[in-house]
């Protein structure tokens, strides 16, 4: 089964935090792919490189790229907090529109394209 979800986070800083918080997700095989919409610091854009992050210019563009049946949008340095997979997947189960993960910093929502 193809990863269902594509995470697009918010330039702006604190990437590695958001990074550090999707590793849960990746273990369990549930993110199909990462984009970083928006201008980062050499930083950001050298750690996202590293970690295999895909950039866009902007969010549009990040948007029309994703290939995920499902959307998490994280705002800059935001994290999603430990137990977020166990969410997801109940979302994912449930056959609803979307859900409300846990985070710190901003509200995360993980919704069907």
């Amino acid at each position: 089964m193809r990863a269902p979800i594509s995470i697009v986070i918010e330039a702006g800083g604190g990437l590695g935090l958001v990074l550090d918080s999707l590793g849960e997700g990746l273990a369990e095989g549930l993110i199909r792919e990462v984009w970083l919409a928006g201008s980062v610091s050499a930083a950001d854009d050298a750690l996202a490189e590293a970690a295999g992050v895909e950039q866009a210019a902007d969010m549009a563009a990040a948007m029309r790229a994703i290939r995920g049946d499902w959307l998490v949008l994280v705002p800059s340095g935001t994290g999603l907090q430990d137990g977020w997979t166990a969410v997801a997947l109940g979302c994912l189960r449930g056959g609803g529109a979307g859900c409300l993960l846990p985070a710190t910093g901003a509200d995360v929502w993980m919704l069907r394209r």
